[in-house]
């Protein structure tokens, strides 16, 4: 099967957002080269300053003829050093609480103003890269949704990347067995009935998000949006892949320390699973509010203007 992964931001997110949101022109214009892999798409939202709390973005749009004048920094752009187009959120109106003063763009990544810059992680990867725009002019023609209405993009971006993405272990071939799982049979490690047990925990754990993520992907089909459950399979599968990583370790025992090791690289990406995305202490807030309906954090910041609660002053 061929490795999607360049392609997710536009076929996952960005594309359902456009059927929603985007004008007819749009829809033309980016959906079926988003679906034929003819255009990749990355995705702008975190900044230096806007992380888990993304409405706290200070990239700002400045109106200018029949367009707009970008001027800010992004970081954590997964893929955004072989992107096409980024979908990227900015800040139209510092004057009005943070929440509203938004508005999204489809930004040409080839624009003049663009520079981007590859992250190295511990990994060894570098599909993050930050982003600097300097009076980077766009079409008003490429805003999506209104002006101003950027946090309603957003959101529908962000249920879409947690509802639309892979959490399952990958399985072998024409199998439901995980692949890190066809890896340990008939290994001394499962000799173990400590690891033995910690092994079928895993695996149950992880044949739970195989069926939850098959019932999502029907009621998508469905035609039900996605909605706050798609925290819950962001935050299992990042448990999940760090349970696996780890358990691998005490299976590959001294030699999962050297970097000739199998796996390597998925035991120093792991960490980085409770982040990217959003981290879990978002997901748990989302699941407890959303979901649970108990009481949401106490917020000073909602009826302040962007521009003054920036300062600390809310």
């Amino acid at each position: 099967m061929p490795d999607l992964y360049p392609f997710r931001v536009g076929t996952n997110m960005a594309g359902p957002v456009l059927l929603e949101h985007g004008t007819i022109a749009q829809r033309d214009r980016w959906v079926r080269n988003m679906a034929s892999g003819a255009e990749i798409w990355c995705q702008m939202f975190s900044e230096p300053d806007a992380g888990s709390d993304l409405a706290n973005v200070s990239t700002t749009a400045v109106r200018d003829g029949d367009g707009w004048r970008l001027n800010g920094q992004k970081v954590w752009t997964s893929r955004g050093e072989y992107a096409d187009w980024g979908i990227c959120l900015t800040r139209t109106n510092p004057d009005v609480p943070k929440h509203n003063g938004l508005t999204m763009f489809a930004l040409d990544m080839r624009s003049p103003g663009v520079l981007v810059r590859p992250l190295v992680q511990m990994n060894g990867d570098s599909h993050f890269s930050e982003v600097f725009l300097d009076d980077a002019f766009v079409p008003d023609e490429q805003r999506i949704g209104e002006t101003h209405g950027g946090w309603t993009i957003t959101l529908a971006v962000l249920a879409h990347e947690r509802a639309g993405a892979d959490r399952s272990a990958p399985t072998v071939g024409g199998t439901t067995v995980p692949l890190w799982l066809s890896r340990m049979i008939g290994t001394p490690a499962l000799a173990d009935p400590v690891l033995r047990d910690r092994t079928m925990r895993l695996y149950a754990f992880d044949e739970t998000i195989r069926l939850t993520q098959l019932r999502t992907l029907a009621n998508q089909r469905a035609g039900r949006k996605p909605g706050p459950e798609g925290s819950g399979m962001k935050l299992n599968g990042a448990r999940s892949f760090k349970a696996r990583a780890a358990l691998q370790a005490t299976a590959g025992g001294a030699h999962a320390l050297l970097s000739d090791w199998d796996g390597h690289v998925d035991l120093l990406t792991a960490p980085s699973m409770s982040i990217r995305g959003g981290t879990d202490e978002i997901q748990l807030n989302i699941l407890a509010e959303r979901i649970l309906g108990l009481p949401s954090e106490q917020r000073t910041d909602r009826s302040v203007p962007w521009a003054v609660a920036r300062r600390g002053i809310a």
